[in-house]
């Protein structure tokens, strides 16, 4: 029975042991983070516009070299030819 108590009490501090060690994920505010990098914060579409690949990639975000300036506006008949490095985030 002693030895039953002490396997118990073992199980808890191993149990006790990996929830302490296991950290919340820290809660970031994109827009303020994309800001502070020199990027352009797309509010509707949550986005960091002329944002790097490195930025997006620490973001876990998908990352697109060369968007189109018109991207949201399927109603554009002509639009600029210019690449904008888009983040999306999710």
């Amino acid at each position: 029975m002693h030895n039953n108590v002490l396997i118990i009490f073992a199980i808890i501090a191993i149990i006790n042991s990996f929830s302490a060690s296991a950290k919340p994920e820290k809660i970031i505010d994109y827009e303020l983070d994309c800001v502070n990098n020199s990027g352009k914060w797309v509010k509707n579409y949550n986005e960091c516009e002329f944002i790097g690949k490195n930025w997006c990639d620490g973001r876990r975000g998908i990352f697109e070299e060369c968007a189109s300036a018109c991207r949201h506006d399927p109603k554009s008949e002509m639009c600029i030819m210019v690449c904008v490095p888009v983040c999306r985030l999710r």
